[in-house]
């Protein structure tokens, strides 16, 4: 009995659903005592999701001892404890109170991983996800009990693939055709192929690819047909290395046929890693499902350089860490300020050069957490006080000049009025791809509409 309410309640056939009246059906992803009482198995541990594709996530956990099988479930961020309209027919909800999860597919016991390829349409076939960013992941346990029935675990806590806004204008190549200079209107055809991959595990180009044009140099000519904010063209692309977008035209207003050169960026989003917790979502399998907890982000990067390094005795960093004296050679400080309403803060850094050692610190050299990895990557974390400024030390070695790169993630409350906004700042003395003042990797183009022609080059 429990096994079968259960699946009729991934289906939205629970215990208050009703039969269509006036048009409606009335859905429901509720159970009865009976079966969301009975004895549970423990929750999935460590779910992370990543992209398996261009258009699916692969979705792992932790197996649970005993499991005869896992329940995945996911939800769109804004439909948290709500449901999703389904965009097809009119519905009823007759639940109180949802979570805004909802089912997508039963694995075997013996599985610990699901490739989630968006909704069946037609013969089976599986459309793909539009959007790999915006779906959150929770995974249940089903384990039979002493009695006989199906057990069926709180939700996992819930876990999304998160994505990063970066500048990839050196990783790309442009392709330019069909040219025309017609009625004061300069246009082209431009063709962008990701040539050289980005330095990560995963090196996609994430939807969408936005072209953005700066510095026109004659003040005669502007852009007439940008995508968005009036200089920026976006292609709704997704690249591996080696691939190209559509070609997109451009056009220009040049009334008096002028020479005219533009610099051009080019932004993409990456994958920047599984955001999740081991904390209990909850459960809407039952009459009254706890609240899930849910929290905000604040995400800011900042990008820095360490000049040169110090050769010790033992050939390690920990031998001139915190001397005041080789500040920016053996180590650099990068200030972050917490929110107002911040509660832990972790950072990652990276950087492409030799190995660098990581430190969060007080203002008054208390040091919080500290990562000593022997690769490039480190990462440290702590609880924070609100409206307080930490320190992130970056430490290196017998190295040459490097750049680095820290993003950071600041916790905020469900709800919190910082969540979602994004800082990236030029920390440490190095270069900031998203400064617009600072050069990092221009391409500039030069249009003669007399001749018909359109030349590139990479600006370093």
């Amino acid at each position: 009995r429990a096994m079968i309410e259960q699946i009729f309640a991934a289906h939205e056939l629970g215990v208050n659903a009703l039969e269509v009246t006036s048009g409606r059906a009335t859905i429901s992803t509720q159970v009865t005592p009976f079966a969301g009482n009975q004895t549970a198995p423990a929750i999935p541990q460590n779910v992370t999701v990543s992209p398996a594709t261009a258009r699916t996530n692969q979705v792992s956990w932790d197996a649970v001892n005993g499991s005869v099988a896992y329940e995945i479930l996911k939800r769109k961020h804004q439909f948290e404890n709500q449901r999703e309209p389904n965009g097809k027919r009119a519905y009823s909800d007759g639940d109180d109170s949802t979570t805004g999860f909802q089912h997508v597919d039963y694995v075997d016991g013996n599985v610990i991983t699901y490739e989630d390829k968006g909704d069946v349409q037609e013969v089976f076939a599986p459309r793909g996800l539009d959007n790999l960013f915006e779906w959150e992941y929770v995974v249940r346990a089903v384990k039979v009990a002493n009695n006989g029935q199906l057990g069926f675990s709180d939700f996992s806590g819930g876990a999304n693939p998160r994505s990063m806004r970066e500048e990839v204008t050196k990783l790309i190549d442009s392709a330019i055709s069909n040219v025309s200079f017609s009625d004061g209107v300069f246009a082209f055809d431009n063709t962008l192929t990701y040539a050289r991959g980005i330095e990560a595990d995963d090196q996609t180009l994430y939807k969408p690819i936005e072209f953005q044009i700066q510095n026109i140099s004659n003040p005669t000519v502007t852009v007439r047909n940008a995508d968005a904010n009036g200089n920026t063209f976006i292609y709704n692309q997704t690249l591996a290395v080696g691939g190209s977008t559509i070609a997109k035209r451009f056009e220009f207003n040049n009334p008096t046929a002028q020479l005219f050169t533009f610099d051009a960026r080019i932004y993409a989003e990456t994958f920047a890693g599984s955001k999740g917790d081991n904390e209990s979502e909850g459960s809407d399998g039952t009459d009254n499902p706890p609240d899930p907890v849910v929290y905000s982000i604040y995400k800011q990067t900042d990008t820095g350089m360490l000049l040169a390094g110090e050769p010790t005795a033992t050939g390690g960093a920990s031998a001139t860490w915190g001397n005041p004296t080789f500040k920016g050679i053996t180590w650099e400080d990068v200030p972050i300020t917490t929110k107002d309403d911040a509660t832990s803060l972790e950072a990652t850094l990276s950087s492409l050069g030799p190995d660098l050692d990581f430190e969060l610190r007080t203002t008054d050299g208390q040091v919080l957490s500290s990562s000593g990895n022997t690769d490039a990557n480190e990462f440290v974390s702590s609880a924070v006080q609100p409206n307080t400024t930490y320190i992130m030390r970056v430490l290196g070695f017998a190295n040459g000049p490097v750049n680095f790169t820290i993003v950071s993630d600041q916790l905020l409350p469900e709800g919190s009025a910082n969540a979602n906004a994004e800082d990236r700042t030029g920390g440490g003395g190095g270069l900031d791809p998203y400064d617009t003042n600072v050069i990092t990797g221009l391409m500039r183009f030069t249009v003669n509409p007399l001749t018909g022609t359109v030349s590139a080059q990479l600006l370093q």
